[in-house]
This record gives structure tokens, sequence and C-alpha cells, in this order.
């Protein structure tokens, strides 16, 4: 049994050493333990039990070789995940490292989808002012569809984040860029997505303002003024970028 001590903001701290559980199955071919999994990861390894022969998270019920530090972590596969980060004395090396957690057929389904939700998705905004106006679409699918927001999308497995910029403002809006300057970096996670994103927030001036829009991605783009567009979109990357424009003109009014 874990015995928690005292912890500080939600945190509590778990110690023992680690023995199988009873197992049953539980819709979606997850296997399901006495007690909450918790997802234990540090420097890119991840700690696994073996149980039933195959590999899966620990639950607060198992007996850990090494104290933990757990928070709230994430929901995946209709199972609540705690996040653990272990105290050791060394690098554990035996432990599974976290790409291959996902592609091995003796890891259960709740082990590959939490190091899933574990990543970070890499994503840009692109913030086209025209005068006081800033360029706003309203896509049609994907997490952010209904919502008006900045132009943008998913960094590729092999693109720089300035080149995914390019390439959406052409895919998006038929548009060219003529210029951009990095405006920020963030992470934050939508109110739809159960993952962190990092977003590249850039400046970014345009060839013409002609737009092309496909749509099959945006029903519609718009010039807004800063603050309605801060009002109107629920992407709260846009809403720091906006927050940061508005510091140049408030201090050009001093």
């Amino acid at each position: 049994m874990i015995s928690p001590s005292p912890g500080i903001g939600g945190r509590r701290l778990l110690s023992g050493a680690c023995i199988p559980n009873p197992v049953a199955r539980r819709g979606r071919e997850i296997l399901a333990v006495s007690g909450r999994p918790i997802y234990i990861e540090t420097d890119g390894k991840v700690y696994l039990e073996q149980r039933d022969g195959r590999l899966d998270l620990p639950t607060e019920k198992s007996r850990l070789p090494f104290k933990v530090v757990t928070r709230p972590g994430f929901r995946v596969l209709g199972t609540e995940v705690l996040f653990g980060k272990p105290v050791l004395e060394a690098h554990p090396d035996e432990w599974t490292d976290k790409e291959r957690v996902v592609a091995a057929d003796g890891t259960t389904p709740l082990a590959r989808a939490a190091v899933l939700a574990s990543m970070h998705r890499l994503v840009t905004n692109a913030v086209v002012q025209d005068g006081d106006r800033v360029l706003m679409c309203r896509a049609n699918r994907g997490v952010a569809a209904g919502w008006w927001n900045l132009p943008g999308g998913f960094v590729e497995w092999d693109e720089h984040p300035a080149q995914c910029m390019k390439r959406e403002l052409k895919e998006e809006l038929g548009v060219e860029v003529a210029s951009l300057n990095l405006l920020v970096v963030s992470s934050r996670k939508f109110e739809r997505s159960s993952y962190f994103m990092v977003c590249f927030v850039y400046l970014v001036e345009l060839r013409s303002n002609v737009l092309r829009l496909d749509r099959t991605e945006l029903d519609e783009a718009a010039w807004f003024p800063l603050d309605k567009a801060s009002a109107e979109t629920k992407n709260p990357f846009a809403k720091e970028a906006f927050d940061l424009l508005r510091v140049p003109a408030a201090q050009a009014k001093r």
C-alpha cells in the first residue's frame, strides 16, 4: 500500500515497493486496477509495472521502490491519471524510453494513451495587422471550430514553426508572407483538448491583403478592431498576443 505524506498545492508524496495488483477488463480494453493510475516520468524515461504479462502504469495502490510527488494530471480513455514526479538518487537508465512506450506491443492502451497525452503539440498563430485592425478567421473543423481565431495551425514533424506559419497562411488564406517576427511563445491547454499546446505567435506582414479562403478549413475571415478581436476569441494564445500588442499602444499614449 502507498503511504501518503502531507503535500503542498494538491501534491502528495508517495512511497513503497512495486507489487502487482488484481486487474479486471473494463471497456476499450483498459486494464482497471485499484486506485488511480499514475504517469511517472523523468528526463524522457517512463516507469511502468509488469502486470499480467504487460507493461502498465503504476497506481496509488502500487508499492514503488522510490518516492514520488503526485499532482493532478489528465484524463485519457475515460480514466483520470495522476502525474508523478519521482524522487531519485540517479538517472533511471533501466526505465522505458518515452517513445518506446507508444510503439511497444507489450504496453497497455492506457500506458500508450498517457504518453501521448503528456506530449505537447506545436502550433503557430499569425497576428496580421491592418492599421488598428487584426485579421481573424472562423474555422469549420478542429479544436477551434466555430471560434473567431488567429490564422494558423499545427507544426508538421519536419517543419520549423516559421515554415509552418508561411504554409498555413498560404493554404488557408491564399496569401504570401512578406515578413514575420516572433511575438511570443506560450504553453496552454484549449478547453476542448486534453493536451497542452506550445504556440509560436508571429507578427506577420503580407504581400497582399487579398484573401482566397480554403472553404474546407475556414467559413469566413474578417478584420476586427483589437479589442473586439480579443473579446470574440476563445484562443488563449490570441488573447495573450493581443495583451502584448496593447502595451506599446498604452505607452505611446503616455
